[in-house]
């Protein structure tokens, strides 16, 4: 290990070289990953990133950095990667947003760049001797008699070292995964998980105190929890679900919490919806509150990926009539799918009408794919819940006071 390169007489620190490097490296790869006509901007969205990932970094230091020191060791000290990633996700969305740049696009192609990267700076870690890992008896031990922050005269597990090639393998395998067309978020959320995961573990062969703890936990395993979490949100953002035109059914189940949705046609062809939970059957008329909120939220929740419709039609032994019915079809299918793709621009929407003189014919084949989000979902349930709970407590107090009304009634 050397804490310092000598070049030209000059001791250039070690630490602060790999970082610089990783970061560049971070930045070229990220540039090749993103398209030609957003890099610019996408160059623009990284800088405000990585200014505050430097932010997040030291501030999160700050907090949770060992006692004793004085506020000038405390600046002059480490960072902490967790409070950088918070930081730099946190001021890289804004600057997309501003930049009118879609945010989870440019978070896949930064995902692998920022684990390569992050992989570099680590060697920076072993190099000056930070972040270094438990005592332990050679050959996973080693002594690191130049290091700066780390014990000089007894072996230490190179922990650094682990996680910096789990760093790189992470981030050649989000490139692998990252060439694959899969919905945005996909990649980045893949990276937050698998990173979690690894830095949770790799933490108990950590040695230094500077990383803070709370609850038998350090601070950067409460942060992979987080991370973690934010991963599988991402990661389970889209549902995907396949709707066949008899009707379909959805099964929950969460421990001993079970729940079923099914929609099913009956003997006189009509579409009948079984909700079940908690062992009991609901069955909300279309027409009654429940079934409006539902039938809202579903459109709030669900969009359309791809569609294709097949029409034939026909009047027999009559061109004229066939043509006007076919005619009439295809006008009024082609003002519904423009319907859905101003909600939907990247639907992918097909419709075909096939004239049929020799039959009275009107037949409909589709198979429609849907996705569901799960954080509008989230969002349409605690809508719901807030104005339930917001009902039923005006419906109480009015009951105690019949001259009370609502504000918004007044």
């Amino acid at each position: 290990m050397h804490p310092f390169f000598e070049v030209l007489g000059l001791r250039i620190p070690a630490y602060g070289t790999m970082v610089l490097l990783g970061a560049l490296t971070a930045l070229g790869i990220f540039w090749h990953r993103v398209g030609a006509q957003e890099r610019k901007r996408a160059l623009l969205a990284a800088g405000a990133a990585l200014l505050g990932a430097l932010l997040g970094a030291k501030g999160l230091y700050l907090l949770t950095g060992p006692e004793g020191l004085t506020l000038r060791e405390r600046l002059l000290g480490g960072f902490v990667f967790y409070g950088g990633l918070a930081g730099g996700l946190a001021a890289g969305a804004l600057a997309a947003r501003r930049l009118r740049l879609a945010a989870l696009p440019l978070l896949d192609a930064a995902a692998p760049a920022i684990a390569i990267g992050h992989g570099i700076g680590r060697v920076g870690c072993f190099l000056a001797g930070c972040c270094y890992g438990r005592p332990m008896d050679p050959p996973l031990g080693i002594v690191l008699p130049e290091a700066l922050g780390a014990p000089r005269d007894i072996p230490l597990f190179p922990v650094q070292l682990l996680e910096a090639a789990c760093n790189l393998a992470l981030g050649g395998f989000l490139l692998w995964f990252g060439r694959r067309r899969c919905p945005a978020g996909r990649t980045a959320g893949l990276y937050l998980l698998l990173y979690a995961v690894e830095r949770f573990l790799l933490e108990f062969l950590r040695g230094d105190a500077a990383r803070g703890a709370a609850h038998g936990l350090s601070t950067s395993q409460w942060g992979a929890l987080l991370a973690g979490a934010a991963g599988l949100v991402l990661l389970c953002r889209m549902v995907r679900i396949d709707i066949a035109l008899h009707g379909a059914c959805v099964r929950v189940r969460i421990g001993p919490l079970r729940a079923s949705a099914a929609l099913r046609r009956d003997e006189t062809g009509a579409l009948r919806l079984r909700l079940r939970a908690l062992g009991r059957e609901v069955q909300p008329k279309p027409s009654s509150p429940l079934g409006r909120a539902l039938g809202r939220a579903l459109v709030r929740i669900l969009h359309v990926e791809s569609l294709n419709l097949r029409l034939v039609a026909g009047v027999r032994g009559d061109a004229a009539q066939t043509a006007l019915l076919s005619g009439a079809l295809l006008s009024s299918g082609k003002a519904a799918f423009a319907l859905v793709r101003a909600r939907d621009p990247d639907a992918a929407l097909r419709l075909a009408v096939v004239p049929d003189r020799e039959r009275d014919i009107l037949f409909v084949e589709a198979r429609c794919i849907l996705l569901a989000s799960t954080g509008q979902g989230m969002r349409v349930s605690s809508q719901i819940l807030w104005k339930s709970a917001k009902g039923a407590y005006w419906k109480w107090r009015t009951r105690l006071k019949p001259s009370c009304a609502p504000p918004w009634k007044t």
